[in-house]
């Protein structure tokens, strides 16, 4: 659909709030509407913000917003669980996992666990 101007964005949308805040949003590769986590000041802002998401798709390093929203005790302890182990292999696993990694990451997201955080 055109705007007031007659032209029409060629990837995502911007739109006013009554407060004068402006959102973005954009169509993710799979189809779902993704809208930002923050509101702008201006539309300026918001058409940066979707630029760079644009860039971001076209480079291949789009990642999705929620990719990381994944608790590391629950995939750790899932991942031990689908693998089909030798019994005393998932022991070992479990132990490690007990004493040294969760303890340090078990009540963090995946996309909390940086490489800083690791050393």
């Amino acid at each position: 659909m055109a705007n007031k101007k007659g032209r029409r964005r060629r990837f995502g949308a911007v739109r006013q709030y009554r407060s004068g805040r402006w959102t973005a949003s954009y169509l993710g590769p799979d189809g779902e509407r993704i809208r930002a986590d923050k509101t702008f000041a201006t539309k300026k802002d918001a058409e940066i913000w979707l630029s760079q998401v644009e860039a971001d798709l076209s480079r291949g390093d789009w990642r999705a917003p929620d990719a990381g929203a994944v608790n590391f005790r629950v995939y750790a302890e899932k991942w031990v669980e689908e693998r089909e182990l030798a019994v005393r292999t998932e022991d070992l696993y479990r132990h490690l996992l007990r004493l040294y990694i969760l303890p340090a990451f078990g009540g963090l997201d995946l996309d909390e666990i940086t490489a800083p955080r690791v050393r």
